[in-house]
């Protein structure tokens, strides 16, 4: 009958995880997931998302002042108002770097908007600009908010300028 070997107790052991090894490969995966997270929420990426929201939010304000309020309807119609909000917010980006970072949705209606802040509605959250990769970051500068104000402006000066009043009758003219 032939011999059965047992097996060698040295190549067991190399299979066996030891508690060293345990607490080991749990820092080593705390500290890849701290760099991850510090990364994704303070890092150059954040950074990045951070200064370009705040140039594009700009841009997005400038193209609706220059064109009666309407909405961009392509990166192209932006390109243009790159070098005037560069230089009143942050040139810390690229054009085509705020392009290949950020997302704008270009389906977007101001005019709806603001037509339900003129009857008292409450909009939902306005989500036009987003990061492609990663959050905005810090500061109190958040690109929707931002733009979110400046069509709440419009809609509210809209609402109470000369032509809007000269339709509505007079209240109360007893002099």
């Amino acid at each position: 009958m032939p011999e059965v070997s047992q097996p060698d107790g040295n190549r067991l052991r190399r299979y066996q995880f030891s508690l060293r090894s345990l607490l080991l490969f749990v820092f080593f995966f705390a500290l890849v997931m701290g760099l991850l997270r510090w990364l994704y929420v303070t890092g150059p990426v954040a950074v990045r998302n951070g200064y370009a929201g705040l140039t594009l939010r700009q841009m997005l304000i400038e193209h609706m002042e220059h064109n009666d309020g309407r909405w961009p309807e392509s990166w192209d119609d932006l390109e243009p108002f790159f070098e005037e909000a560069a230089r009143k917010e942050s040139d810390y980006c690229t054009f085509a770097t705020i392009k290949s970072s950020m997302y704008i949705d270009f389906s977007f209606d101001p005019d709806e908007y603001m037509e339900a802040v003129r009857q008292g509605s409450e909009p939902s959250e306005l989500r036009v600009v987003a990061p492609k990769l990663g959050r905005f970051g810090w500061g109190d500068w958040w690109p929707n908010e931002a733009i979110e104000g400046y069509l709440t402006r419009k809609a509210n000066m809209r609402f109470d300028s000369p032509e809007s009043s000269e339709a509505q009758p007079a209240a109360n003219n007893s002099d």
